[in-house]
């Protein structure tokens, strides 16, 4: 990772930021794997943890003060760390009150039919890639999403709910909702395209 990458992703280029979190995809993954509780083992996957730090990377990175590739690493652990933490306490509330049933053992299936419905029929790059390098690719590209966008994505394919049940949840009609996961699989597909080009 190059100190211009970094100054460049600063600065609002989200190219830059892709490339970045790409490279760092392998590390911050097997951080959370080793950090992860075993209270979460089994109902929150290490990818999700991963997601959910590469959106607030997104989020936050005009708040990021380093400029070297070590800062830029020790800050992305620093928020997987919070995300670690963050899902420990919503673990602890939902065991208290109830929440909905998460999926867990279909969710790399779904991620992995949303990696073939993005590809289509086209011989794009995501579909070249590994499946390993894929998902990096997705994880990056489902973070920079709209806000709707992404909790539509994450609901119907990390969440694996139907259509109806999204409906329910945001408040608006399944035709509503097919329409804005229809928009956002398209903004998800020209990202995959983006962030696939940066992995070897």
């Amino acid at each position: 990772m190059s100190e211009e990458l970094i100054k460049a992703a600063k600065q609002g280029d989200r190219v830059s930021l892709e490339r970045l979190l790409l490279a760092a995809y392998p590390r911050i993954l097997r951080h959370v794997q080793i950090k992860q509780p075993t209270i979460l083992k089994g109902k929150v996957g290490p990818d999700d943890l991963v997601q959910q730090t590469f959106t607030q990377a997104f989020l936050k990175i005009h708040t990021f003060a380093g400029d070297t590739e070590p800062s830029l690493m020790k800050w992305l652990r620093v928020i997987a760390d919070r995300q670690l933490q963050d899902a420990v306490k919503a673990l602890n509330r939902k065991k208290r009150g109830g929440d909905r049933k998460r999926v867990t053992a279909g969710a790399d299936d779904s991620r992995l039919q949303l990696l073939d419905i993005l590809a289509g029929n086209e011989s794009t790059a995501s579909r070249q890639l590994s499946r390993k390098e894929s998902m990096q690719a997705l994880h990056v590209a489902i973070a920079e999403l709209p806000e709707d966008y992404r909790l539509v994505i994450l609901l119907r394919y990390f969440e694996g709910l139907s259509l109806a049940e999204i409906s329910e949840e945001l408040g608006r009609s399944e035709g509503a909702v097919r329409g804005l996961l229809d928009r956002a699989r398209v903004k998800l597909r020209d990202a995959m395209g983006r962030a696939s080009q940066w992995l070897q």
